[in-house]
């Protein structure tokens, strides 16, 4: 086979967008253009691991009888298109920037010293979510994908030896694909490494022409001279979080001895539905958002009955850890990942009696704290600035489609 992939990694890449399905885009020369724009939209690239994308499903009905004269169903009729995809990667402060702000919607920035910033973030009404361009580099870069219009929907993170994150999200524009051209001509567009026509769908005006960035900006953390990568589970330390300076767990805010097993998951949705209008063609068209959870499933080496007591009364627990990878330059900090869960309800609290390590724990469900006004909370250090990014609201004004820099 000519032009194989295999062996070859692949990087995705998102940038936010400043008007919804609309790709930002940087001129190369003539009418030849790369998604993203460093000021304002920067396009940043994870290198994920295999198995990911959005499969290829298009929505086709097929007839249940006869339509046509003949004995056998021959009408098979395209309706529709849903683009569902999903990644993972190995989790750092700089490459789960742009999915946790998806999910979440809000970034209270601060400076910690030159070049060195903290992102506190967490989903609060009013909720917000921006949407972002996408871009796939397929193995040697030769073929790819660009989507438009993309929403996170799910994001999944697993304290497992290496931080590992995972994403769910939806596209309402991609090519390659088939779209109605000036005229309303069906055509076919690609996304190579050669410039094509950008359909007027996804931001085009039937003379700009993209192709893959065969320069991308990765953001993924050097692993350091050690070889630990930069965020390992041993690497864990307390959070920040008040109450939580001499331990990760509190039950009805008094601290609690835990050690957590490697393999606990952190699981943030959000309810997105993608509806056809009379219009939009067989694409979805814009979605709407609506409910917001977060559960997750842990262990915990077995000390005493404190957990089982808590669960069967419906205590509050709350989990606040703090993750330290490598050094940011020559600044003297680090980049960190802090998880903070204020208001926990164990579902079900099972011990096992095993003949080796005896460990307590199970489902979770977070809810929002009453004071605190949010179920979890996500604080990011890194080199990384929002002050570029498009689609803030400067003020509450609650929707999708947008992101908030304050509290």
């Amino acid at each position: 086979m000519s032009g194989a992939q295999s062996g070859r990694s692949s990087a995705v890449g998102f940038a936010i967008e400043s008007a919804f399905r609309s790709a930002p885009l940087t001129n190369l020369s003539g009418n030849v253009y790369n998604a993203g724009i460093a000021a304002t939209n920067p396009m940043r690239f994870i290198g994920v691991e295999p198995g990911g994308g959005y499969p290829t499903k298009p929505t086709k009905d097929v007839a249940s009888t006869e339509q046509d004269g003949d004995f056998e169903v021959h009408r098979i009729t395209l309706t529709g298109k849903l683009y569902d995809g999903k990644d993972s990667w190995k989790l750092d402060p700089e490459n789960a920037y742009y999915p946790l702000l998806g999910i979440l919607g809000r970034d209270v920035e601060s400076t910690v010293t030159s070049g060195v910033y903290d992102h506190v973030m967490y989903a609060k009404f009013p909720h917000y979510m921006p949407s972002f361009t996408q871009e796939e580099s397929f193995g040697d870069a030769t073929n790819g994908q660009l989507s438009t219009g993309v929403c996170f929907n799910e994001i999944t993170l697993n304290h497992t030896a290496i931080l590992m994150m995972e994403a769910n999200y939806y596209a309402h524009r991609q090519v390659p694909n088939r779209y109605p051209a000036a005229g309303g001509v069906d055509t076919d567009y690609d996304f190579t490494s050669t410039a094509g026509l950008l359909p007027s769908q996804l931001g085009g005006d039937h003379t700009k022409q993209v192709k893959i960035n065969l320069s991308p900006n990765y953001v993924d953390v050097a692993q350091t001279n050690c070889g630990n990568g930069p965020l390992v589970f041993a690497n864990m330390f307390n959070g920040n979080a008040a109450g939580f300076s001499s331990a990760f767990v509190t039950l009805n805010d008094n601290p609690i001895t835990a050690d957590f097993l490697p393999g606990f998951s952190v699981k943030m949705t959000r309810d997105i539905e993608r509806n056809m209008v009379g219009g939009s063609g067989y694409d979805a068209s814009v979605p709407v958002a609506g409910g917001f959870s977060v559960s997750g499933k842990m262990d915990i080496i077995f000390r005493d009955n404190q957990v089982i007591q808590g669960t069967l009364a419906n205590c509050k627990f709350g989990i606040n850890m703090l993750f330290r990878g490598a050094q940011i330059g020559s600044t003297g900090y680090y980049y960190e990942y802090e998880l903070y869960l204020p208001h926990v309800k164990f579902m079900d609290a099972d011990r096992t009696r095993a003949d080796k390590t005896m460990t307590v724990g199970g489902n979770f469900q977070a809810k929002k704290d009453p004071v605190l006004g949010y179920s979890c909370q996500i604080r990011l250090r890194n080199a990384f600035t929002h002050a570029a990014l498009a689609g803030q609201y400067p003020q509450d004004g609650a929707g999708l489609g947008g992101w908030l820099s304050t509290a």
